[in-house]
């Protein structure tokens, strides 16, 4: 994800450059400005890929599906091992 917010001086005169441009002064609209764009990116990042994303909803039915099937082959394996170790135990 990438963009670019543009902001005016003229419409935002308590956003303050740093000296050396690196960033805007640490005062109350400077941190308000960035809760409003953590809050933005949160939003976007959780509709186009966090859980209410529908791309992401096919993607975990698939993968619950697979671990179910992972799940059900182990209790399988575990099944097979024990009455193999039964059977070997009865053999000696």
């Amino acid at each position: 994800m990438f963009g670019r917010i543009s902001i005016a001086r003229s419409e935002n005169p308590n956003l303050k450059d740093k000296a050396g441009r690196e960033g805007l002064l640490d005062n109350r609209a400077a941190k308000l400005f960035r809760e409003i764009v953590i809050k933005i990116l949160l939003d976007v990042a959780d509709r186009y890929l966090g859980r209410k994303s529908d791309i992401r909803q096919i993607a975990i039915a698939d993968i619950k599906a697979e671990k179910k099937q992972k799940k059900k082959l182990l209790l399988i394996g575990k099944k097979i091992t024990k009455k193999r170790a039964k059977k070997n135990k009865k053999n000696r």
